[in-house]
């Protein structure tokens, strides 16, 4: 029987499970070690990571035994001449404020976080780059009473509420999902460990090609995490410039609306000017200039009004 629920080349491998039994008693523990080791004023933001890079050694120690453990050798499917390898430096625990989330209101703006809330793929276009590879994303519940938010994947018509023990894992660039509160019902944080395996099965590349994957994938995932926390719960004005990036990424038609917007700048700009087409890059330059008018005009709007009204 296979390991995984759905598993395709085109959505990826998704699996659900618990934790076995002999890791069922470290969940509590941890769940309370970071408490501990989380900054207090952060713990009550939207979101919160916790690098298993940057815990204490008592923490690592119990991160330690789920990377470790042959439960998720599975991740290779039967093949043979299988190389799997835990990414301790993409490892981390998440508390996430899931109470927030409004499902019904497709343009609500979560700044930052948007990527957590809206369906999203991780690293969609490395499944472009990386066909010999596959990058699973473990997630495991280390808090119990979540009665409303799902963890969702569209594409297979799956979701799975994550409770203490419970795991679900999924391809890190080819499965879309999201975050799905029920009913838009207040909702106590969930607190998660994240675990992540890079995989090749019937493995065919050098070791060195193996562990550039690696290094990419270290990178991305520190460079966007760092990025969005910055526009998570934006206060100044380039946390919230950073913020709306985030969120418009991820706005309706926003290709077709850059798209329109840089064709018609385009030709106004040629027309008022009367520029020629071998003046293509200086007209393309002032388009840009006027897209990041515009932009700074948006992010201000949205600065002032948090900062005289209080309202994100």
């Amino acid at each position: 029987m296979s390991f995984f629920v759905n598993n395709t080349d085109i959505y990826g491998g998704i699996f659900i499970n618990t934790v076995p039994y002999e890791l069922n008693k470290y969940t509590n523990n941890m769940y309370n070690l970071y408490l501990n080791e989380s900054n207090s004023n952060e713990i009550n933001n939207t979101l919160n990571h916790l690098w298993y890079s940057n815990s204490s050694y008592e923490l690592k120690q119990l991160i330690e035994k789920f990377q470790n453990h042959s439960f998720f050798n599975q991740l290779c499917n039967g093949s043979d001449n299988c190389i799997i390898e835990n990414i301790s430096e993409m490892d981390e625990i998440m508390y996430s404020n899931s109470k927030i989330i409004n499902n019904n209101t497709c343009n609500i703006n979560y700044y930052g976080a948007t990527s957590n809330y809206k369906p999203h793929h991780d690293c969609e276009i490395c499944s472009l780059f990386f066909r010999n590879t596959n990058m699973y994303r473990i997630l495991i519940g280390l808090t119990n009473q979540n009665e409303y938010i799902y963890t969702n994947f569209p594409n297979h018509n799956i979701g799975k509420r994550l409770n203490e023990g419970d795991i679900v894992g999924f391809d890190f660039d080819k499965t879309l999902h999201e975050v799905v509160n029920i009913d838009n019902k207040q909702v106590k944080p969930r607190v998660l460990l994240k675990l992540h395996y890079l995989v090749c099965e019937d493995c065919k590349i050098e070791d060195y090609q193996f562990q550039n994957i690696k290094y990419f994938y270290t990178h991305y995932d520190r460079l966007l995490r760092d990025y969005t926390k910055i526009g998570t719960d934006p206060v100044y004005p380039h946390e919230f410039a950073i913020g709306l990036s985030c969120h418009y990424m991820y706005y309706p038609n926003i290709d077709k609306i850059l798209l329109f917007y840089f064709m018609f700048s385009f030709l106004f700009i040629k027309k008022q000017n009367k520029y020629k087409m071998n003046n293509a890059p200086i007209i393309f330059m002032k388009s840009l200039v006027g897209f990041f008018g515009i932009y700074t005009c948006i992010v201000l709007f949205y600065w002032l009004r948090y900062t005289f009204f209080n309202v994100r």
